[in-house]
């Protein structure tokens, strides 16, 4: 690796702990093949999100979209109901604001919740290049081996991207964050042995989910820099989370990363 291409990676990891800590801002996982001048030009977009978020004022979908005519659904005949709808997606889409809705709903319906619930959210009136706002359906109901899947794939890419303030964050909120859990030890340790991770893979291979906790495997492969020495060192094999469900949503309770964290 090129000494330009460590410097603008080391250099992108310190612009995230600093969005972090001066505007709360949260990392997801991030291809660690991508260029770091192209990281480091995203992370500039992201700074100047923040900085316009915390003096932008707020308003309506409504009014964000430009204050259109709506008709109530309870004007409409049953033939006008799905005219109006996609009139009214098509200008939301236009205005960079998608809904969700997770699952088949009715016309009527998906038009009762654009025009008495979506359109009166109060938002922050931003527009960039790239942003879109996204609404979601309330009664989508998340499907539960899905939801734990994805919380430790987020997990994994947290480690490998060594962001701290998505990582601990998937950690049990029913431990307080000041209190120094043994995993919680393991993994800041784990961060300081490594000073760069120079490439990751995950691939989740199962999930056992059982009422509130659940088991998932994955293959994972990883190389990286050792703190102090700069030495290159590898690992690979087979990951081992173990997660806990609270108040609906999955946290890793443990973990079982190989060359890293041990069984």
């Amino acid at each position: 690796m090129a000494d330009e291409d460590l410097f603008q990676r080391m250099m992108n990891q310190a612009k995230q702990e600093d969005l972090h800590r001066r505007f709360g801002a949260e990392f997801g996982s991030m291809d660690p093949t991508l260029p770091p001048e192209i990281v480091g030009a995203w992370l500039a977009r992201i700074e100047e999100f923040e900085q316009r978020c915390s003096n932008a004022p707020f308003v309506t979908v409504r009014r964000f979209i430009g204050d259109p005519p709506v008709r109530p659904l309870t004007s409409l005949q049953a033939d006008e109901i799905e005219m109006e709808l996609e009139h009214l997606t098509e200008l939301l889409h236009s205005n960079n604001i998608t809904v969700h809705f997770g699952r088949s709903v009715s016309s009527a319906e998906a038009y009762r919740f654009l025009t008495e619930e979506v359109l009166s959210r109060d938002i922050e009136d931003i527009r960039m290049d790239g942003l879109t706002l996204t609404f979601l359906y309330p009664e989508c109901q998340p499907d539960t081996e899905d939801e734990a899947r994805m919380s430790a794939d987020d997990f994994l890419h947290a480690f490998f991207a060594r962001d701290r303030g998505i990582l601990f964050c998937l950690l049990p909120p029913s431990t307080p964050a000041s209190e120094r859990t043994p995993f919680r030890e393991q993994l800041e340790r784990c961060l300081e042995s490594i000073l760069l991770f120079l490439d990751f893979s995950v691939k989740i291979r199962s999930c056992s989910v059982q009422r509130s906790s659940a088991i998932i495997h994955t293959a994972v492969t990883w190389s990286g820099l050792a703190t102090g020495s700069l030495q290159t060192i590898t690992g690979e094999g087979t990951a081992v989370l173990r997660l806990t469900s609270e108040g609906g949503l999955w946290y890793v309770a443990d973990a079982e990363i190989p060359g890293l964290i041990p069984r």
